[in-house]
Formats: C-alpha cells, sequence, structure tokens
C-alpha cells in the first residue's frame, strides 16, 4: 500500500449503508414536503424617465401627454424605447437633426414608448415569508431597533 492514510482505498464490504441523502428521501417519501421556492414573476412596466411613476400606455401616447406626478412630456426622448446617449444624435433610429432637450417633449414620428421588465412577487409569497419569521426573531430586532 503506497499511502497509509487510514481509509485510502478501503471498501467496506461487509456493511454498505444508502448514503444519509437517500434515506432521509426514503423515510419522508420523495417530494412530499412543499418546495420552500418562492415563484417569481415578471411583468411589463412603462415608467416616467424624470419621476418613476408608472404610466398607463393602454392608449397611445399623444404629443402634449405629461406625466400626472411631475408634469413632464411623456413623448420625450428621453421616454423612447430608441434613446441612447451613445448614438448618433443620441437615437438609435436614423434622424436628420439633433434634439438639444431629451427631456422637453417632441414631435418626433418615430418615437415608441420604452418598456421595462420587472421582477413582482405573488401576493401569497410574501404572506409565506412574513410569516416563517419566528417571533425570537421579532424580538431581537425590536430591542436593536432605533
Amino acid at each position: 500500500m503506497k499511502y497509509r492514510q487510514k481509509g485510502y482505498q478501503e471498501e467496506n464490504t461487509e456493511t454498505k449503508e444508502p448514503p444519509k441523502e437517500s434515506r432521509a428521501k426514503q423515510e419522508l417519501g420523495f417530494g412530499s414536503r412543499p418546495s420552500p421556492r418562492i415563484e417569481t414573476r415578471y411583468t411589463e412596466v412603462t415608467r416616467c424617465s424624470n419621476c418613476s411613476t408608472i404610466v398607463d400606455t393602454t392608449l397611445s401616447i399623444g404629443f402634449n401627454e405629461q406625466c400626472k406626478k411631475c408634469g413632464n412630456y411623456l413623448h420625450s426622448c428621453k421616454n423612447c424605447r430608441y434613446f441612447d446617449p451613445g448614438a448618433r444624435f443620441e437615437c438609435q433610429k436614423p434622424i436628420e437633426m439633433r434634439v438639444a432637450k431629451k427631456s422637453e417633449g417632441n414631435m418626433c414620428l418615430q418615437f415608441s414608448m420604452k418598456v421595462s421588465v420587472e421582477k413582482q412577487q405573488a401576493q401569497e409569497s410574501k404572506k409565506v415569508v412574513k410569516e416563517s419569521i419566528s417571533p425570537g426573531k421579532l424580538a431581537f430586532d425590536a430591542l436593536f431597533k432605533k
């Protein structure tokens, strides 16, 4: 035997026990416990570039539409999906003239409102997370709360 460490290339042929994981699965029955995984859902959202409020885009956005919260024009370069600060005239589409003020309204015919995909957790999963916090943890957090 080249290496003298205990257990090197030794096979215990007398008692072959299944690994602990497979025993636990056999005792509980595979899949009998509910999964602790929280399902994540995604939604498409349109937001104002100035104040980040959600904009209702069920109707098309007109040239003079303004944000209800901050009053900024929604038909502007900063709200357009083709706005790119690294591109020529800061637009991915070929335009003839540069628009000087990107946050003000304009009459661009190639305008398309920017849509982003954001995470949204189900209301049920939020309840499960809140209920799983132990009372001891809540007392500890309350003790050190400012």
